[in-house]
């Protein structure tokens, strides 16, 4: 926690226990549990904005694999069964028609 091992951290601990005078306990408790509490607070709202974020970029490759999969089934529909049960390529000749008639 912040680079400091346990002990070094108790020794602060117990070196501020000895340096503060004990009136000032009970306010200086107050103010280390409103901190926590405000860090708790902001780690919550940290976790939660990771989460969205998580979550529209799942959202967005999700969108991305939805595109690839109608540009595949728009592939698809452009193929045709033939007599014999396979699959063959069809073309769109609208184009082709509409210049002939035009011609």
């Amino acid at each position: 926690m912040f680079g400091i091992s346990l002990i070094e951290f108790f020794t602060i601990i117990i070196l501020g226990l000895i340096i503060i005078n004990p009136k000032e306990y009970p306010a200086l408790i107050a103010k280390f549990s409103a901190l926590y509490r405000e860090l708790k607070k902001a780690y919550c709202v940290a976790m939660q904005e990771i989460n969205n974020v998580k979550e529209q970029v799942n959202l967005a490759e999700e969108s991305k694999k939805l595109k690839d999969d109608i540009a595949n089934l728009d592939q698809d529909i452009k193929q045709i069964l033939g007599d014999d049960g396979k699959l063959y390529d069809a073309y769109d000749i609208s184009d082709l028609v509409k210049k002939d008639e035009e011609s």
